[in-house]
């Protein structure tokens, strides 16, 4: 078999800086790697070495036969890597650490899980340097280890077993299933980032429904100011309006998009607390922002001595009142409407946001530092159990074959 196929896929993939070169050079005791440093190199079990396409196959005898190893050129395109369910990464550094070149290439790798591996030559740097590479060595441990990033180190690249301790490292099955973790983090950041999207759509169809404008007038109609127990025209708009935004058969308008927050949720790993209590803390913030915007104006409350809604007597005399220039409540039904349209296409999308943002900030927290929430969260203060135990059931079978029995 051709071991350069464009099909295939790595057990092991090495990046990093010179040191990946040097590490592989050891490793399979061949030299002749270096000769090939400006290509990607295949790595299998066997006796030949070819090139082909730019890429250096080189076969050995020393490790598993069903091992591959692949070591990406220099400007390689890190989205085309190799990589298959169960490939181990090694981000290789050699003094200068902490390079900016090497946190582009953890970037660019993104959620999959991989190991930096630090070498140390213990020889000083150069003369108007005092720093011995060394301590910048322990001050990198450092560095990622605080990181909570999967770390080993070698200091001594002669020494057999410090290379197979790195060649032997298996990545732990929390940290597998904290990757998967942060993969739904992402995608629920994702999805915070695009929700005003989303519920412009939902807006769309609002405004496309035959009943739009009809439902517009009934808020200002006379038949709504007569049968609201309000004093006040605004609030009586208000009344009517809640009506058709928050009906009571719970279809449409605001249900749409608590519908549309479940949908999120329900397509992600992460959600692990009572969802319908959470629909209703949303609901209760969209109440709580309706009435901030469309609080009534100071120039119409002041006015509730002059007239109030029981004082009208015929649609005749509300809609000269309304309408006419010389009124100091005319106009107060365009007022109004836009006042709801700011709420509509302004405010109900800033809280669904801001909702969003929340859930991921308390997510991140426990994910990255398992933090306890707030106490009116408490239950999501033991999330990251239950979390790993939903993602559990998404584990790949090979993969717990390969890494070993959860524990």
């Amino acid at each position: 078999m051709n071991i350069c196929t464009l099909d295939l896929k790595a057990d092991w993939i090495f990046l990093g800086d010179y040191s990946r070169y040097i590490f592989l050079s050891k490793l399979i005791d061949d030299n002749s790697v270096m000769d090939f440093k400006d290509s990607s190199i295949w790595v299998s079990h066997g006796n030949n070495l070819s090139v082909a396409d730019n890429y250096c196959c080189i076969t050995t005898n020393k490790y598993f036969p069903d091992i591959r190893i692949f070591v990406p050129g220099n400007n390689y395109d890190m989205s085309k890597l190799p990589l298959k369910r169960d490939t181990r990464i090694l981000v290789f550094e050699e003094f200068p650490f902490i390079k900016e070149s090497t946190q582009k290439i953890l970037s660019a790798i993104g959620n999959v899980i991989s190991l930096i591996v630090l070498v140390n030559s213990y020889k000083f740097s150069a003369s108007t340097d005092l720093t011995r590479k060394g301590e910048d060595f322990e001050s990198a441990k450092q560095w990622y280890l605080e990181k909570n990033m999967n770390v080993l180190w070698i200091n001594d690249l002669n020494n057999s077993k410090e290379l197979q301790n790195i060649f032997y490292w298996r990545p732990r099955l929390r940290d597998y299933y904290k990757k998967q973790a942060e993969i739904d983090l992402d995608r629920l950041k994702e999805c915070t980032r695009e929700i005003k999207y989303d519920y412009e759509l939902i807006y769309e169809d609002w405004r496309t429904d035959n009943n739009y404008l009809l439902n517009r007038k009934q808020i200002y109609s006379y038949n709504a100011v007569k049968k609201s127990s309000k004093y006040s025209i605004w609030y009586a708009y208000m009344n009517e309006a809640y009506d058709k935004l928050f009906s009571k058969n719970k279809n449409g308008k605001i249900y749409d998009v608590i519908d549309l927050y479940e949908e999120i949720m329900n397509e992600n790993n992460l959600i692990v607390w009572d969802l319908n209590k959470d629909k209703e803390k949303l609901f209760n913030k969209l109440q709580i922002k309706y009435r901030d915007v469309l609080e009534e104006p100071v120039k119409y409350r002041g006015l509730r001595s002059i007239i109030s809604t029981f004082f009208i007597k015929n649609e005749t005399d509300y809609l000269k009142l309304i309408t006419d220039s010389k009124s100091k409540f005319g106009g107060i039904h365009v007022d109004f409407l836009k006042q709801l349209d700011i709420y509509i296409e302004k405010g109900i999308p800033e809280v669904l946001q801001l909702f969003l943002e929340d859930k991921y900030i308390k997510l991140e927290e426990i994910i990255m530092n398992n933090n306890g929430l707030e106490k009116e969260e408490k239950d999501l203060s033991r999330n990251m159990s239950k979390i790993m135990e939903k993602l559990k059931k998404h584990v790949n079978k090979t993969y717990l074959n390969f890494i070993g029995e959860a524990k």
